[in-house]
């Protein structure tokens, strides 16, 4: 059975200019969001992909509760920040699947701590 995200996400090395920033989880995603350029709704998409790597569109759509085509929309934007990327799986009937590996949240910090310090 798939899950729901986790909310416990715990952003490392990130600092402001007068130390460790801390933020709730949802000031974390609203921030995270507006320096990715990216819907808070697209990145909770990350979030789910980040806890749910390999994941197909249908999974990840099942897990989120939304229809497949909203879906791919907003997996779109992540392709193009390189949040997630995606990989063709072929099936047993020949029909090919993509799987979704998020960027570790690690590397995502970092960047976003280099977008803050500019």
């Amino acid at each position: 059975m798939l899950t729901t995200p986790t909310s416990d996400y715990t952003v490392p090395h990130l600092r402001g200019p007068t130390g460790p920033i801390t933020q709730t989880d949802l000031e974390l995603t609203e921030m995270m969001a507006t320096v990715c350029r990216v819907h808070i709704a697209v990145f909770r998409v990350y979030l789910t992909v980040l806890d749910h790597p390999q994941s197909t569109i249908a999974e990840i759509a099942e897990i989120l509760d939304r229809d497949q085509s909203t879906l791919g929309k907003q997996l779109k934007p992540l392709y193009e920040q390189e949040l997630v990327t995606r990989y063709p799986r072929t099936v047993s009937n020949g029909d090919v699947k993509y799987l979704h590996v998020a960027q570790p949240l690690e590397e995502t910090s970092e960047w976003l701590q280099r977008e803050l310090d500019t």
